[in-house]
């Protein structure tokens, strides 16, 4: 079924208003700009703008969720790192998850706002299982190319090692820890548990 004139002009808006929230955000940081910032860049009232969202943390979440399915949907088979050392090829992949455009501060302010403040939708729910989704199937095109050398099914592998990823990208979102404290922390897990999966 194709959409209405009305329902193809919504999204366009949508999308102008995330582009212009994404510029901003870059620009200024997370604290740095209003709603009404974005409503005048746009020349939109107020009004229509929170037809939209209710507020930046939606934005927030809207952005960061496209941004991600966009990144995750573009690896493709070729851009994946082929070597003969599992843990290797998965760390190289995992620590391609924590390469955004922003600051360490500003990623961790943009993650909070992500995890703590969005509202929870249903479409919501459903856009953040879809980039979980994503991103277990990219890690298991990984553990694929390295299914002869695995006693746990690949599926299984690729959970796995995408809980640990999310464990060590929790703390550095909470602020327990650092970019490079979480990516060393995660390859150390990688390394302990391949030794595991491994035949």
């Amino acid at each position: 079924m194709q959409k209405s004139l009305r329902e193809k002009k919504k999204v366009r808006r949508k999308n102008l208003i995330l582009q212009e929230f994404g510029r901003l955000l870059k620009k200024r940081g997370l604290d740095g700009f209003v709603m009404k910032d974005i409503s005048d860049n746009l020349e939109i009232s107020l009004r229509t703008l929170y037809n939209y969202y209710d507020n930046k943390n939606d934005l927030v979440a809207d952005f960061l969720s496209g941004m991600l399915l966009d990144f995750l949907g573009k690896i493709d088979e070729k851009d994946l790192p082929h070597s003969d050392d599992f843990a290797r090829d998965v760390n190289a992949l995992l620590a391609s998850f924590f390469n955004l455009p922003f600051s360490e501060e500003q990623m961790r302010v943009i993650w909070k706002s992500y995890f703590v403040g969005s509202v929870v939708s249903q479409e919501r729910i459903e856009l953040f299982q879809k980039v979980d989704r994503l991103c277990i199937a990219q890690i298991g095109k990984i553990v694929q190319n390295h299914k002869k050398v695995l006693k746990e099914s690949c599926e299984l592998v690729a959970e796995i090692f995408y809980t640990l990823f999310t464990t060590s990208f929790t703390k550095f979102v909470v602020g327990e820890i650092s970019v490079a404290q979480a990516r060393q922390e995660l390859k150390k897990k990688v390394e302990i548990v391949s030794k595991g999966v491994l035949r």
